[in-house]
């Protein structure tokens, strides 16, 4: 159910992102899967700052990373079920990481297309 009044088409196109939007979400913040800033006890306001600035720059080329996966594998060789959107671009790189060779060149690519192709959305 929903209060939306876009067709079921779009709605349909809208619930599929959920996963990896959820996904996203646990990257952030899991012990096993993400970065469990809750663990590293940081307190030195100053430390925490470039820690985060290291983490962002990381998080991006793993995400440009993953992003050019899935444009170059089938979900098959990232996913369990086949299903692209059931894990986030970073669980996606994760995956892959060891498996392919890429350069970070082609990440940043990848990471550039996707942001030009996303920021006409981002108002």
């Amino acid at each position: 159910m929903t209060n939306l009044t876009a067709s079921a088409l779009r709605l349909t196109r809208l619930y599929k992102k959920r996963m990896s939007i959820e996904e996203t979400f646990r990257d952030q913040k899991s012990h096993r899967h993400g970065f469990s800033l809750r663990s590293t006890r940081v307190t030195d306001p100053k430390r925490l700052d470039r820690l985060l600035l290291v983490l962002a720059i990381g998080y991006c080329l793993l995400c440009g990373f993953g992003l050019r996966m899935k444009q170059v594998y089938p979900a098959s060789c990232w996913s369990t079920n086949n299903r692209e959107h059931e894990l986030s671009v970073l669980s996606i790189a994760r995956r892959m990481l060891g498996i392919t060779q890429l350069t970070p060149r082609h990440a940043l690519e990848s990471l550039t297309t996707a942001l030009q192709k996303a920021s006409p959305n981002w108002g």
